[in-house]
């Protein structure tokens, strides 16, 4: 009887264990809506140069102004990483997130770059 309580327990561990570890792996990003840059780093230095920078995700497009003015194309989320198809190209890899914040790092133009984002949340102006 004890051969087979332990066989039970062993089971029950690998399902719980399993089934834990596919719901994290599993777990969709919702990137919908309006994120605003509140901190980023150039090399690892932190930079002021982008403190009204932003990015904007609408069903399977996103906009941003990182490079000054508004670049707009299509994004492909794959895992942690998505990339931007726009006139200049640029893949993301989403190092944190949680459903109001995340952190993206990329590298364009030979740059290492690290966005600390907030997501903005829609209001409607009162009358």
């Amino acid at each position: 009887m004890n051969k087979y309580a332990n066989r039970i327990v062993f089971l029950l561990v690998v399902l719980l264990f399993g089934c834990n570890s596919d719901q994290k792996s599993g777990e969709a990003l919702d990137l919908e809506g309006n994120w605003t840059i509140y901190e980023a780093y150039r090399n690892n230095d932190v930079t002021t140069t982008l403190e009204d920078g932003y990015f904007k995700f609408s069903d399977s497009l996103m906009e941003t102004n990182i490079l000054g003015s508004p670049i707009s194309g299509k994004y492909i989320l794959d895992g942690h990483n998505f990339t931007h198809e726009s006139e200049l190209p640029v893949t993301y890899e989403i190092d944190s997130y949680v459903t109001d914040s995340m952190e993206l790092n990329t590298e364009i133009r030979g740059f290492k770059f690290k966005f600390l984002l907030h997501k903005t949340l829609d209001t409607i102006p009162s009358n």
